[in-house]
C-alpha cells in the first residue's frame, strides 16, 4: 500500500527522515508560545513531505498554477 503526501499527493517514504505524520493533542499555553509538551496525543494515519508542511507554512500551495 502506497502512502500519499496530504498536500501533493505524491508517494511518501515513511522510513525517510524528510516527512512528517499528524496529530492531535492538548498544549498548555505558554508566555513563551510553543508547545513543548503534548497531552493526550493521538496520531493520525496522515503524512507529509517535510517540504510540503514548509510551502504550506509560507502560503505556497503545490496544486497552484506557476506564472512564468
Amino acid at each position: 500500500m502506497d502512502v500519499l503526501c496530504a498536500f501533493c499527493e505524491e508517494p511518501v517514504d515513511l522510513k525517510s527522515q524528510g516527512v512528517l505524520q499528524r496529530i492531535t493533542g492538548w498544549e498548555r499555553k505558554r508566555r513563551q508560545g510553543g508547545a513543548n509538551q503534548i497531552t493526550l496525543r493521538q496520531t493520525l494515519p496522515e503524512y507529509a513531505h517535510a517540504w510540503c508542511v514548509d510551502d504550506r507554512k509560507h502560503g505556497i500551495h503545490q496544486k497552484q498554477a506557476t506564472i512564468f
